[in-house]
């Protein structure tokens, strides 16, 4: 985690709004990864976003009492509930020993038979600016769009085009790919 951190903060340009794969708030680096989102937000101006595309959790279902003990997960309820391009309500979660470790998160599903994944951000990040979050929520759900609909779904903001790659390097090409097969 300390390492994900220091790389995190040599590499994102200021001024940015950063998807980080992988939870905010969860298991031993909760203090790491909220100490990440301050720097981002005060030293770079960035605005650092968490998406989850697995999880156990059950802070939805297991505080709504009509849910509790209906849905194996989080991820399952907001699959059951969402149709295609649908997010829920964002949720604050609020650690009750350490009110730091705290979350705003929200559940989308990007396509019809695609797992729902959870975006979320400190409330820190989402009392500096709500407006640009919930702008930002639709851009993810354009990311996923772009994409379009794969196996394995995840925001992709950087696209590569593989064949100019190719054509620019020093490496030699198959013949499939010379006659333009792959």
């Amino acid at each position: 985690a300390n390492d994900r951190s220091k790389f995190i903060l040599e590499s994102c340009l200021d001024n940015a709004i950063l998807f980080i794969d992988g939870a905010l708030i969860g298991g031993q680096i909760n203090a790491i990864t909220v100490k990440l989102n301050e720097t981002l937000l005060s030293e770079k101006r960035t605005f650092p976003v968490f998406i989850v595309k697995n999880s156990s959790s059950n802070l939805v279902t297991d505080n709504t009492p009509e849910l509790k003990g209906e849905y194996n997960s989080d991820l399952h309820w907001a699959y059951e509930h969402l149709d295609e391009g649908e997010r829920t309500p964002l949720f604050l979660y609020q650690d009750p020993l350490n009110p730091n470790f705290s979350k705003v998160f929200c559940y989308i599903k990007p396509f019809k038979n695609a797992s729902t994944q959870r975006v979320e951000i400190h409330p820190s990040t989402y009392q500096s600016n709500e407006t640009l979050f919930r702008s930002i929520l639709d851009l993810i759900y354009y990311y996923y769009l772009d994409q379009g609909p794969v196996k394995n779904i995840q925001i992709r903001p950087i696209a590569y085009n593989m064949r100019r790659i190719m054509q620019s390097s020093q490496i030699q090409p198959t013949m499939n790919n010379q006659r333009g097969m792959i």
